[in-house]
C-alpha cells in the first residue's frame, strides 16, 4: 500500500468534463469541471472538437496540480480516463485527429444503422457483440466518415474512443479497454477480441482498432511534455479506463452479480452485474445490451433511457419560466431552478390527478424504437404545471421500474441492491418516486463524482496500489443515505404503473405514423 499516493480521474462526459484528484481512500483533494463544448448542427447533429477536449484536459490537470500544491502533486501515482461510449476520433499515422468526434446521440449515422438490418440478421450481431444493432455504435461513425469524407478516412490509422484518445495524448500509447470496446459493435465479448466477421461486413480493416485490454492495464508513464506543462510527475502511470457508467459502478461498489446501478445524467443507464454474458432472443428484442464490466470476469446487462436528465432539463426549459425568474431574483444557480421545479411538482398529488407521461423524448431503447415519442396522456382542463411536471417525473420513475424488472426477469438475476449516481441522485423527489414505484431501496454512495473516482481507482490498480479493481473499490465503499420505498405509496402507484406499462404498446403505431409528418 502507498498511503500517501494521489490518484487522478478524468471524465469526458456528455454534460460536463471533469478532472478530479483523490487520495487512496477516495477523499477528494482537488477538482476542475467545465460544461461540455458541443458543436451543434441542423437536424440534431452534434460533435466535439478533439483539440478542445485535449485543451480542457491540460487546463484541468494544471488546475488540479495547482490546487494540490507542489508537494502533493508530486505524489500523483496513477490516472485513468473515463468517457461516454460510442463517440470517438479517427487519427492519422502521427496521431493527429482527422475529423471531429461525432456525438454518441448524433442521428447522422441512422443510414449506417439500417445497413446492418439489411445485410445481416441483427440477432447475429447481438450474439457476437452483446450490442443490439443501433445507429449510435462507433462502427457506424467510422462508416459514415468513410462515405462522406473518404479522403480523410484514407489517412486514418486508428479509431480511438474519447477516453482512449485522451489516454493516448497523455501516455503516447493506443489501446481500448473492454468496456468501451463493447460500445463499438465490433467486439466479440466472448473471445474479448475484435470481430473479423463484423469488421469485414463493414469493410473496415481490423488494424484500425487498437489493442483491446482490461480496464486498469498500465499503458505507460505520463509523457515528458505533458508532465512539464501540467506540473505532474513523469512517473505517474496512465491506465486504460472505461466507459463512464461502469467506472461509476466500480466506485459505487457495484461489482457482484445482482448488484445494480442507476446512473443518471443526460441519459440514464440501468445496469445489473452478471457473472457471465447472457444472450437470448427476448433480451435482444427488448433492447438490452450485454457487455464487459471494468471489473475482471464480470459482465453486465443494461437498459437505457436516452432522455432522463434530458427530460428534467426540457421541463425546466419549457415549463420552468417562473422558477427561472424566481431563482434569478434570489441569485440562485441552475440547481436552485431545479429545486423550485421539483417543489412545484410536490404540490401535485401522487398520480398527478390521473395524468401519465411517456418519457421518450429521444425515442425508446427498451424496446428499441427511435420513432417513439414523449406524451402526456389523460390531460384535462384542471391539470396545471404542477401536475404536468410531477407526471413527467413519475413517468421517469415508472420507466426505471419497468426496465429494472425486465432486466431481472430476462437475465435470471434480479436486482438485490441498487446504487444511484449522477445528477439524478441529487433529485430527492425523483429518487423517492423510483423507490416507491419499483419497491426497491436506492443507495446513494457518499461520492461526489463516481465516474472520476472509478477512473482514479483504475489508475491506482495500474500503479500497483491495489491488486485488482475489486480490492480498490473496497477502500471507498460508503453509503451516504438509503431511500427506502414506502409500502403505502408502492400500493397506491400500482394501478398507475399497470397503466404505464400499456402506454408504449398503445402509442407505438401512432408515433410511427407521426414520424413521417414531423418537421424541424
Amino acid at each position: 500500500m502507498h498511503p500517501r499516493a494521489v490518484l487522478v480521474g478524468i471524465d469526458i462526459g456528455t454534460t460536463n468534463w471533469k478532472v478530479v484528484a483523490y487520495d487512496e481512500n477516495g477523499t477528494q483533494l482537488a477538482r476542475f469541471r467545465r460544461p461540455v463544448i458541443v458543436h451543434e448542427e441542423p437536424g440534431g447533429r452534434a460533435c466535439y472538437d478533439p483539440e478542445e477536449v485535449w485543451g480542457f484536459v491540460v487546463e484541468g490537470l494544471q488546475e488540479v496540480a495547482r490546487q494540490l500544491g507542489p508537494e502533493r502533486a508530486r505524489r500523483v501515482a496513477g490516472m485513468a480516463v473515463t468517457s461516454m461510449g460510442e463517440a470517438g476520433v479517427l487519427v492519422d499515422e502521427a496521431g493527429r485527429p482527422l475529423y471531429p468526434a461525432i456525438a454518441w446521440f448524433d442521428p447522422r449515422t441512422e443510414p449506417q444503422g439500417r445497413f446492418w438490418r439489411q445485410r445481416v440478421d441483427p440477432y447475429r450481431v447481438y450474439e457476437v457483440t452483446g450490442f443490439p444493432p443501433q445507429y449510435i455504435a462507433s462502427i457506424n461513425k467510422m462508416m459514415w466518415i468513410r462515405q462522406h469524407r473518404p479522403e480523410l478516412f484514407a489517412r486514418a490509422r486508428r479509431w480511438l474512443c474519447m477516453a482512449d484518445y485522451v489516454a493516448f495524448r497523455l501516455s503516447g500509447e493506443q489501446a481500448m479497454d473492454f468496456s468501451l470496446a463493447c460500445r463499438t459493435m465490433a467486439f466479440d465479448i466472448r473471445r474479448r477480441t475484435w470481430s473479423n466477421y463484423l469488421l469485414s461486413l463493414a469493410g473496415i480493416d481490423p488494424s484500425l482498432l487498437p489493442p483491446a485490454v482490461p480496464s486498469g492495464t498500465a499503458l505507460g508513464r505520463l509523457r515528458r511534455e505533458v508532465a512539464a506543462i501540467t506540473g505532474l510527475p513523469e512517473s505517474a502511470v496512465v491506465a486504460a479506463g472505461g466507459q463512464d457508467h461502469w467506472c461509476g459502478a466500480l466506485a459505487s461498489g457495484i461489482v457482484a452479480p445482482g448488484d445494480a446501478l442507476d446512473s443518471v445524467g443526460t441519459a440514464e443507464a440501468i445496469i445489473v452485474v452478471l457473472d457471465r454474458p447472457v444472450f437470448s432472443r427476448e433480451l435482444f428484442e427488448s433492447g438490452f445490451a450485454v457487455g464487459c464490466h471494468v471489473v475482471p470476469d464480470r459482465y453486465y446487462a443494461v437498459g437505457a433511457l436516452q432522455a432522463a436528465g434530458g427530460t428534467v432539463e426540457w421541463l425546466r426549459a419549457t415549463l420552468g419560466e417562473q422558477e427561472e425568474a424566481a431563482a434569478r431574483q434570489a441569485d440562485e444557480d441552475t440547481d436552485g431552478v431545479y429545486r423550485r421545479l421539483m417543489a412545484l411538482a410536490e404540490q401535485a398529488p401522487p398520480g398527478s390527478r390521473g395524468l401519465l407521461f411517456l418519457p421518450h423524448l429521444r425515442g425508446a431503447v427498451v424496446p428499441p424504437d427511435g420513432s417513439s415519442k414523449g406524451a402526456w396522456v389523460g390531460l384535462r382542463p384542471y391539470h396545471r404545471r404542477a401536475e404536468m411536471v410531477r407526471a413527467a417525473v413519475e413517468g421517469l420513475a415508472h420507466e426505471f421500474a419497468r426496465i429494472v424488472r425486465r432486466l431481472g426477469e430476462l437475465t435470471d438475476t434480479p436486482a438485490r441492491r441498487v446504487a444511484a449516481i449522477g445528477g439524478g441522485a441529487r433529485n430527492d423527489l425523483w429518487l423517492q418516486l423510483k423507490a416507491d414505484i419499483s419497491g426497491l431501496p436506492l443507495e446513494v454512495p457518499a461520492i461526489e463524482e463516481a465516474t472520476t473516482l472509478g477512473a482514479a481507482l483504475l489508475g491506482g490498480v495500474a500503479a500497483g496500489i491495489w491488486s485488482d479493481p475489486i480490492e480498490a473499490a473496497r477502500h471507498v465503499q460508503r453509503v451516504s443515505r438509503t431511500v427506502t420505498p414506502r409500502p403505502e405509496m408502492t400500493q397506491r402507484y400500482r394501478p398507475y404503473h399497470e397503466l404505464y406499462e400499456q402506454l408504449y404498446p398503445t402509442l407505438a403505431g401512432l408515433h410511427a405514423r407521426l414520424e413521417g409528418l414531423a418537421t424541424d
